[in-house]
């Protein structure tokens, strides 16, 4: 599979679980260095871990708000 292609499907992903969330209370929560999260942000993370490693799975992922899966890849 093609990265560009791979970006876009997932972008349209996370998308859709942003609309799930967009003008409802979202269950807003403080890290512990004073920045926001929201549930969407846990799911869309979640969302993004999850589909590069099936798709890359030789792949370094870098999370914002979670799991970090470290191969020592050049990606």
């Amino acid at each position: 599979m093609q990265y560009k292609e791979f970006c876009y499907n997932l972008a349209k992903e996370a998308g859709q679980v942003m609309l799930r969330y967009f003008a409802v209370d979202n269950g807003m929560q403080w890290k512990s260095d004073n920045t926001p999260v929201t549930q969407a942000d846990l799911e869309i993370n979640s969302l993004v871990i999850k589909r590069i490693n099936k798709a890359f799975p030789d792949h370094d992922i870098l999370g914002e708000e979670e799991s970090h899966i470290i191969n020592n890849s050049e990606f």
